[in-house]
């Protein structure tokens, strides 16, 4: 099986650097263009199901591909709880306690009002059990993930390696695509952010 995973296009908010989880932010008008790049490389394959995080960022971008869209809440981006819409800068001058905790217990921490670090990990895990076992089902050869870069970083490194220690290894562009071909539970990274 080929997956495809497409980070949604650019944001108000990924420009300006914020932690952005559950809280929507529109598309930038200018991510057009890169709509349209996307678009265009998808014209020669043929996919058999798109599975979408329901953030609408994710839904706008999945919506270019013209094939019908399942979303997943476990393609969701983390739940940065109080850090939402927040810097980095402005998350250690306002919770300067907090953020030493954060880089302290990084892959165990849980964010204040929040989500676990651990519990987003196994959230994504899941959902990518799900979309594995729904795809070997229906026999689908080409599918397309369209979500966030947390998600996508846990989900390639989750493949390429079998557990989450490679996750901040990647990096993840808006509007690009990684391709990964799978078979027989065995996966190669074919490009990353073509």
């Amino acid at each position: 099986m080929d997956l495809y995973l497409i980070r949604h296009a650019e944001t108000d908010a990924n420009r300006k650097g914020l932690f952005l989880g559950r809280t929507e932010s529109p598309l930038l008008p200018e991510s057009r263009k890169s709509l349209e790049e996307l678009r265009c490389k998808f014209e020669a394959i043929s996919l058999d199901k798109i599975f979408s995080s329901p953030r609408k960022r994710a839904i706008d971008t999945a919506k270019v591909l013209n094939k019908e869209i399942e979303t997943l809440k476990a393609l969701e981006e983390m739940d940065f709880g109080l850090f939402e819409g927040l810097t980095y800068t402005q998350i250690e001058e306002r919770y300067p306690k907090e953020t030493k905790k954060m880089m302290s217990q990084a892959g165990t921490y849980t964010f204040p009002g929040g989500e676990s670090e651990e519990g987003f990990s196994r959230r994504v895990k899941a959902g990518l059990e799900e979309v594995v076992y729904i795809s070997q089902q229906k026999g689908y050869e080409a599918i397309a993930l369209v979500s966030h870069a947390g998600v996508l970083r846990l989900i390639l490194s989750q493949l390429l390696a079998g557990d989450d220690h490679l996750r901040w290894n990647f990096r993840v562009d808006n509007a690009k695509v990684s391709k990964l071909s799978c078979r027989d539970g065995f996966c190669v990274l074919e490009y990353l952010n073509g």
